[in-house]
């Protein structure tokens, strides 16, 4: 990253906004004289892709598209007023590639001053303007000029360009001029503009832990930010958890003893119809009466509210590892665990890396190869899995289930239920248990098949290093734990620890 002061321990909420900003805000810093880079630009405005919980189970992002940042400078020794037309025209007011709801262009004035008073008489005469249906409107900029100020010899202007489409969607365009072009310009700009973000503003709901968060971005502090978020989301996530782990939990024991009374009464319907209706059978239709009666009536005598407490003590002692945990539609239970990996053959791995012939495992790039050796023969590291599963209640199966995007990942996925939705010889006892109405069974089997890895499959395990550790899909989650100090650590932090430990042996 690009920030002066780097975080250590980092939030999940603040890595996965972090490699949001990467893939969502774009930047165009051809010939603008401004120093900083496009990873800046990044780190500065991640604040837009935090989340914002709405409600209980409600999640949503301040932008749904990309952010884009520009920067021109002015031209030197040109015709100031006919360069002036053009450039508010060219780089402003026919801004064709403006299809994002966070615009900022930043305007390098330090080379032309009499251009730069021109260029703000325009832009000052399209304030006064009357608004115009369908076209964007100009005003003078809500940014506070002594938030941006560097010094006293200090030039800022600001103005905002604004189009609402006929969806009612608004699209801003910050617009800058600035004499002085520092790096720490682009963190200032981007902090004052959180300052005025109203609806993160009442999201965070405290004034103390808000100024940080600012002040942690106008000083490009990836430390304080981090520091703020933890406080921030620890609370908002615990609220949202329980209010979802609440609902699971009274949906679940509903799914999973509302039939029991219903399933034995039906049992006495059709051994009361093999009574009538099959006279060669009677006698075995009989004994079924019977039992089933007997069930019956064991069924009403007991109950279901013990069964219905073992499963809210079950679901509530595990509730640290479950990362999500929803009822969908058709009586399905979706839920995504977090569980390092136990079970696996440490010979088959060690086959692997020390064999002649090629396999995915010994091809890999030399980070990757002591990632596996460190994890699956000396046992110093320990993945961490974080696996959905789709109980489906209504035809007692089970299939992978990929979490949504917004849920922020605690670890990579099974490749077993990911890529293959392999269960093992768990399969029949989950189903077993399902058809048993015993939950507890279910859930206990399906968090063991999370917990191996058949090295043996040459499929999984090739899928498993070729698109969970080595592309970039998964390689900013918090997956690898250190088991001598309990740190987690990403797949890139790894490898970057490796090269570095690699260029000092050879220095």
């Amino acid at each position: 990253m690009a920030w002066k002061r780097i975080a250590t321990n980092l939030s999940p909420i603040f890595q996965t906004a972090c490699a949001r900003a990467y893939n969502r805000v774009s930047t165009i810093l051809y010939k603008s004289r401004i120093p900083f880079t496009t990873y800046d630009v990044q780190d500065a405005f991640s604040w837009l892709m935090f989340p914002i919980y709405e409600g209980a189970t409600e999640l949503q992002f301040e932008i749904d598209a990309q952010v884009r940042v520009k920067s021109y400078v002015l031209p030197k020794d040109v015709p100031i007023e006919t360069t002036a037309d053009r450039f508010v025209n060219n780089y402003i007011v026919n801004d064709s590639r403006n299809r994002s709801r966070r615009h900022v262009i930043i305007i390098n004035t330090s080379t032309n001053k009499a251009l730069e008073e021109q260029i703000c008489a325009k832009l000052d005469a399209f304030t006064q303007r009357e608004r115009a249906p369908r076209e964007s409107f100009y005003q003078v900029s809500t940014i506070p000029v002594p938030a941006l100020t560097l010094t006293p010899v200090h030039r800022v202007r600001c103005y905002d360009k604004i189009f609402v489409n006929d969806e009612g969607e608004v699209f801003v365009t910050n617009i800058i001029l600035t004499n002085l072009y520092g790096t720490e310009i682009c963190s200032r700009i981007s902090a004052a503009l959180l300052a005025q973000c109203t609806r993160y503003k009442e999201f965070v709901n405290n004034d103390e832990i808000f100024a940080a968060l600012v002040k942690g971005y106008a000083e490009a502090d990836a430390e304080i930010v981090n520091n703020c978020v933890h406080q921030i989301y620890d609370a908002k996530l615990n609220e949202l958890n329980a209010a979802r782990m609440a609902e699971a939990v009274k949906t679940i024991t509903t799914l999973a003893t509302k039939d029991i009374t219903k399933a034995a009464e039906q049992t006495v319907v059709e051994a009361q119809r093999r009574v009538q209706n099959i006279e060669e059978d009677y006698k075995d239709a009989l004994g079924r009466l019977r039992n089933a009666q007997l069930n019956l009536l064991e069924a009403m005598t007991l109950g279901t509210t013990e069964r219905e407490q073992q499963i809210a003590d079950f679901l509530t002692s595990i509730t640290p590892n479950i990362t999500h945990l929803q009822k969908g539609d058709n009586n399905a239970i979706y839920l995504s665990y977090k569980t390092p990996l136990l079970y696996f053959e440490p010979k088959h791995m060690e086959l692997m890396l020390n064999s002649s012939r090629p396999n995915p495992c010994n091809t890999a790039h030399p980070s990757i190869r002591s990632l596996l050796k460190e994890v699956f023969i000396d046992k110093t590291y320990q993945f961490i899995f974080d696996t959905g599963v789709d109980i489906d209640l209504r035809y007692n199966d089970i299939y992978y289930w990929a979490p949504p995007t917004n849920i922020v990942l605690q670890g990579i996925p099974n490749p077993h239920h990911k890529y293959y939705n392999c269960w093992g010889d768990n399969k029949p006892y989950i189903k077993k248990a399902l058809v048993a109405h015993d939950m507890i069974a279910a859930i206990t089997q399906i968090i063991a098949a999370f917990s191996g890895m058949n090295l043996t499959d040459t499929a999984v395990v090739r899928r498993f290093v070729e698109e969970e550790l080595m592309t970039d899909s998964y390689k900013r989650i918090p997956c690898l734990k250190k088991l001598a100090t309990g740190e987690l650590f990403t797949i890139e932090q790894y490898c970057n620890n490796y090269t570095a430990a690699q260029e000092a042996n050879n220095a």
